[in-house]
């Protein structure tokens, strides 16, 4: 789980760096796929906690 939250910041490093010249188009789509992954991530602590 540990490198999943490494993994994430080093991603989330990489769509706000400038120099990158990543389009805002991308940007949005990146965040929107975090917060996917977010959601997924909650429902999963969720669905594992009920046990």
């Amino acid at each position: 789980n540990l490198v999943q939250v490494s993994q994430y910041f080093a991603f989330r490093g990489l769509g706000s760096h400038p120099s990158r010249g990543v389009s805002d188009c991308e940007k949005k789509g990146m965040k929107e796929r975090i917060k996917k992954e977010q959601v997924r991530r909650e429902k999963r602590n969720e669905f594992q906690s009920r046990k």
